[in-house]
């Protein structure tokens, strides 16, 4: 194997962990090409950030809303003219813009699952809802949100999210109250090989 040759200078701290794991890999060149290779096959790993922050970080240049307080999101909610919103999330497609970003691939090729893992990281990322999550039940899946933000919320959420399964071509049933949103996404196959 043709080799090549270094010279550099490191911190005392750095040169101290040279020395320490020198014990272990015998040579300063076989530490510095484990470093290297643990570089290469873990990056995502070193970065230490949650699915969150990293979702965060993948859509912070697509104009989300700043940080509002809880109770003047549900002023701005009492006054939410759906009907406007339902045709701003026909024409912009805010969830399948996010669930694209996340994945780096056109919505029809994700999985359900992933979808929904999208889903779940999106909403716990945003603090729409207080809790959200989906189980397996057999012919579909459930997603469950739940928040304290009213009946207009509610509906919003129902809007965003049929607008999202339309596109995606998944049948969807919708179950909405003052407080949550329960969605039956039917298992079907929207990507037939």
């Amino acid at each position: 194997m043709k080799k090549y040759r270094l010279s550099t200078t490191i911190s005392i701290r750095h040169y101290g962990l040279l020395k320490k794991h020198m014990s272990k890999y015998e040579t300063q060149q076989k530490v510095i090409e484990a470093a290297l290779e643990n570089l290469d096959n873990d990056s995502k790993q070193i970065t230490g950030l949650s699915e969150e922050d990293e979702l965060w970080l993948q859509i912070k240049n697509i104009k989300s809303v700043c940080a509002i307080q809880r109770e003047s999101f549900k002023i701005l909610l009492e006054t939410l003219n759906i009907d406007r919103y339902r045709d701003h999330v026909a024409e912009k497609k805010p969830l399948e813009f996010i669930v694209e970003v996340y994945y780096q691939k056109p919505l029809r090729e994700c999985s359900l699952v992933e979808i929904l893992d999208a889903l779940v990281v999106l909403f716990k990322v945003s603090n729409l809802v207080d809790t959200v999550q989906y189980s397996d039940d057999g012919d579909h899946y459930t997603l469950k949100m739940t928040h304290d933000f009213g009946f207009n919320h509610s509906r919003l959420l129902k809007v965003l999210n049929e607008g999202f399964f339309r596109s995606y071509g998944a049948y969807a049933d919708y179950i909405v109250s003052d407080r949550s949103l329960f969605i039956k996404i039917y298992k079907i196959d929207v990507n037939p090989v």
